[in-house]
């Protein structure tokens, strides 16, 4: 059975049944004499679980353990991605079929399993110890959004989209080929050139270039070198703990934690505003 969760003005959808009518009459009488009464579960879902939250009709509260929960283009876990959404984030619940909840949350229309969603009384209950908590609501992010961070802009997302295309190509010292073979500086020199930015073909000058920032702080784009006073290393970042950068003779160039090794010093050449 499909169930379509809607709800609109005070309580119920003017276009509906005269079921919707004489609701109101038996929602006070408590919930099971209305839905002895009642066949029309979504009527009756709506009346009795209004959200309490302002902008939803019906609430959905994301209920998992920890991280993030897939939103899928499809009912089925072989389905395509379309965003994440994480514990305690609210959605707006559009339908419910065989065990998935059709959802719109932030600029996400998609899928997840009833199994991680609470709805109705139990949304609105987790809804209102949030809020007397002071808490924010989330709501779901896109795949860039997860993979290089919230409000980064189309052109850090773009620089990390571009660089990341060469991995897997060699590593050669001294070289400035994406394709090729390129050293570490001369790979994001190589980046950054395709991008109208000049920099040296060397770690230790390129550290020196652009806006000095602390690790804490990097976005997608910036660069993070490694070695203490002497730099020896650089590579970029690229959101979600990660950078991508040519690594060795052995790895070639490669997408590797930040922390593979300790980083030393950030820099940001572009700008994000």
């Amino acid at each position: 059975m499909m169930l379509i969760l809607v709800c609109a003005g005070t309580f119920l959808v003017p276009a509906m049944t005269s079921e919707a009518a004489e609701l109101s009459e038996v929602v006070s009488a408590g919930v099971a004499a209305a839905m002895e009464q009642v066949d029309d579960e979504t009527v009756l879902a709506a009346a009795v679980a209004p959200s309490v939250v302002e902008g939803y009709s019906l609430l959905g509260v994301v209920n998992a353990e920890s991280g993030y929960i897939n939103i899928r283009e499809e009912m089925s876990t072989e389905s395509d991605v379309v965003g994440k959404i994480r514990k305690d984030a609210i959605c707006e619940v559009v339908s419910i079929e065989d065990g998935w909840c059709e959802i719109e949350s932030g600029e996400i229309n998609g899928y997840i399993s009833s199994d991680y969603l609470l709805t109705g009384a139990e949304a609105n209950e987790k809804a209102e110890s949030m809020m007397a908590e002071g808490k924010e609501f989330e709501t779901a992010i896109t795949m860039m959004e997860y993979r290089y961070g919230k409000g980064v802009t189309d052109i850090q997302m773009e620089i990390c989209e571009y660089a990341s295309q060469f991995v897997g190509n060699p590593y050669r010292w001294g070289g400035t080929s994406l394709t090729k073979g390129a050293d570490c500086s001369g790979f994001t020199m190589a980046v950054y050139a395709n991008y109208g930015v000049s920099l040296p073909h060397s770690s230790s000058a390129q550290a020196n270039c652009g806006e000095r920032i602390d690790i804490s702080e990097v976005q997608p784009g910036d660069l993070v070198f490694y070695g203490g006073k002497s730099i020896h290393h650089v590579a970029m970042y690229i959101g979600n703990g990660q950078v991508v950068h040519a690594q060795s003779s052995d790895t070639g160039i490669v997408v590797s934690s930040m922390y593979y090794n300790t980083p030393t010093r950030a820099v940001r050449i572009l700008q994000a505003n």
